[in-house]
């Protein structure tokens, strides 16, 4: 258990590397026609088929720079999850190459790639919400809506970069100085307490000594 809490860096670059391939692939704008007799047609593109098909086309410019976009993302993506599959191995004594072996911290590698997926699915998922609602107000018999792909993929990227994070800070806590600390300060209010109390208790003796005082002077004036 120990050993995978200490490969969650690894797993969860590996799972967003696959996502991304997956998703890449999935719809990212459906079209729904109205056709004459009334019936309604559907047509699904992802990121490359819309780049291709709709090249020219009013309105479909942030569409056509999403497929740019895109491909900068396929190319992280397969890095993700090569080298993530690589270092899932060797964490797990599986897959052994000298390489892998003399990489220390690989997060330090990881780690901006997963955060640059999560960017650029964000920047996706923007630029693909304005080339639908474009489009729409364009057509007069076209409704053009979001695809699952994209919205999985931005999903998925916030998953895998949260992840590592909750488990190297779950590492970091440290239980035993917290509680030493509420102890030395319980400690400190003991020693304030009973310092009041010791100085009551003066307050006390000087009082009764000093009205002692006057009982004598009283009885020796008479």
């Amino acid at each position: 258990m120990e050993k995978i809490k200490t490969a969650v860096t690894y797993i969860s670059a590996f799972v967003l590397g696959l996502v991304t391939i997956i998703t890449l692939c999935c719809p990212c704008i459906i079209v729904s026609v109205t056709l004459s007799d009334g019936n309604v047609q559907t047509m699904n593109y992802d990121a490359f088929k819309f780049m291709t098909d709709f090249n020219g086309v009013k309105g479909a410019g942030s569409g056509i720079f999403n497929g740019i976009i895109c491909v900068i993302t396929l190319i992280i993506g397969i890095i993700l999850l090569v080298y993530s599959l690589l270092l899932i191995l060797e964490h797990f004594n599986v897959f052994h190459a000298e390489k892998f072996k003399k990489i220390k911290k690989a997060e330090k590698v990881l780690i901006p790639l997963s955060v640059s997926q999560l960017v650029l699915s964000l920047m996706s998922l923007i630029l693909l919400a304005v080339c639908a609602n474009k489009l729409t107000e364009l057509s007069n018999c076209a409704i053009y809506t979001l695809g699952a792909g994209v919205v999985t993929l931005f999903i998925f990227a916030i998953l895998c970069n949260v992840m590592p994070v909750i488990f190297s800070s779950d590492k970091k806590l440290n239980f035993k100085k917290f509680k030493i600390g509420n102890l030395n300060l319980k400690r400190k209010k003991g020693v304030e307490t009973e310092s009041v109390i010791m100085a009551s208790g003066n307050g006390i003796v000087d009082g009764t000594q000093y009205q002692s005082d006057m009982a004598d002077a009283d009885i020796n004036a008479n």
